[in-house]
C-alpha cells in the first residue's frame, strides 16, 4: 500500500487473484456479485455515465457516477463532494473537514491465469479526519481483497450471508481489542495475535463458538481475518477502528453456506457479547 503526502493523498494496493479477467470485473461491477463479497447492499448501472451505489446497512454510503468503463481493463468511479466517515460509518459535518471528490479506480490486467488487480483510491484531503479516513480506507481494501480473492477461489456465484455485530467505546483501542479477543470475548481458548498468514488458529469464544481455519491476516489491535472450517470455509473478520475519541469493534463472518439460522443466530450471541464488554452499538439507519 502506498500513501502519498502529495495533494490528492491516495491509498494504492495491487493484490494477484487467482481468477480469471472475466469473473474479477464481474465481481467489481455487477451489483449481484459485489454483495458476495463486499457491500451489503448495492446498486450498479453499467457504463459511462452511470451509477455506483454501495453501502453498509445504511452505513459509510458510497454514491459515485462512472467515468471511465472499459471492461475487462479499467473502471473509474467518482464521489463528488463526500466528507470522511466516523467510526460509526457517519459521515462528518463539513466544519471537521470539509468535503471532497474522491476517485476510486480498478484495473486489470491477466497474469499467470490469473488477474493482478491494481486499486487506486485517491483524492482524501489534508487534516485529522482525513488523516484517519486514509489509514482506514488503506486497511480496509487489504482485507476486502483478501475478501475477495477467497469468494473467487471458493465460492464464486454462491450468495452470501453476513453476521456483523458492532459497538463504539470510550475504551483506547488496545483495550477495547483485548476486552473483546480475550477470554470474556472471542478467545477463552486460543488466540487472534502473534500469528501469521496461513498458519493455522483455533479459538474457542465465551459463547462456545469455535472457530478454526487458516489465518488470511493477523494485524493487531487493527484486524484479523480466518477462514472458517466447519462453516463451509466462510470467513471471519475482526475489525477496530479509533477517531473522535472513540474506539468500534466490528465482527463480521461473511457465509456461503446453505443455514441463514445459525448466522442469524450468531450474530445475536456477538452482539450481546459486544454489548456486554463495550456498551450498545448506536441504532442502525433504515436502507
Amino acid at each position: 500500500m502506498n500513501m502519498s503526502q502529495d495533494k490528492p493523498r491516495t491509498v494504492e494496493t495491487t493484490v494477484v487473484i487467482e481468477a480469471s479477467v472475466e469473473d474479477v470485473w464481474k465481481a467489481l461491477t455487477e451489483a449481484a456479485d459485489l454483495v458476495r463479497w463486499f457491500p451489503l447492499e448495492a446498486q450498479v448501472t453499467p457504463g459511462v455515465g452511470g451509477s455506483f451505489r454501495l453501502s453498509w446497512r445504511g452505513n459509510w454510503e458510497w454514491n459515485m457516477r462512472t467515468v471511465v468503463w472499459e471492461p475487462g481493463r479499467h473502471v473509474r468511479f467518482v464521489q463528488e463532494q463526500t466528507p470522511p466517515y466516523d467510526v460509526e460509518g457517519k459521515p462528518l459535518s463539513g466544519d471537521k473537514a470539509p468535503p471532497v471528490e474522491l476517485t476510486l479506480d480498478f484495473f486489470l490486467t491477466g497474469e499467470g491465469g490469473g488477474t493482478r488487480l491494481r486499486v487506486v483510491h485517491s483524492g482524501f484531503g489534508q487534516g485529522a479526519a482525513w488523516d484517519h479516513e486514509l489509514e482506514g480506507v488503506g486497511r480496509g481494501w487489504n482485507l476486502e481483497l483478501a475478501g475477495l480473492r477467497h469468494y473467487l477461489r471458493r465460492h464464486k456465484g454462491k450468495d452470501r450471508l453476513m453476521a456483523w455485530a458492532r459497538a463504539s467505546t470510550k475504551l483506547d483501542l488496545q483495550q477495547a481489542w483485548s476486552r473483546v479477543t480475550g477470554p470474556e470475548g472471542l478467545a477463552r481458548e486460543g488466540r487472534l495475535e502473534g500469528l501469521r498468514e496461513g498458519e493455522r488458529y483455533r479459538i474457542r469464544s465465551a459463547q462456545d463458538d469455535v472457530f478454526e481455519g487458516r489465518v488470511v491476516q493477523c494485524n493487531p489491535p487493527w484486524d484479523f481475518s480466518g477462514t472458517v472450517s466447519r462453516l463451509d470455509d466462510s470467513l471471519l473478520r475482526v475489525a477496530a477502528d479509533r477517531f473522535t475519541g472513540r474506539t468500534s469493534l466490528n465482527i463480521w463472518l461473511s457465509y456461503w453456506g446453505p443455514e441463514p439460522s445459525q448466522v442469524e443466530a450468531m450474530e445475536r450471541r456477538w452482539q450481546g457479547m459486544l454489548d456486554a464488554l463495550l456498551g450498545p452499538a448506536p441504532t442502525p439507519q433504515a436502507v
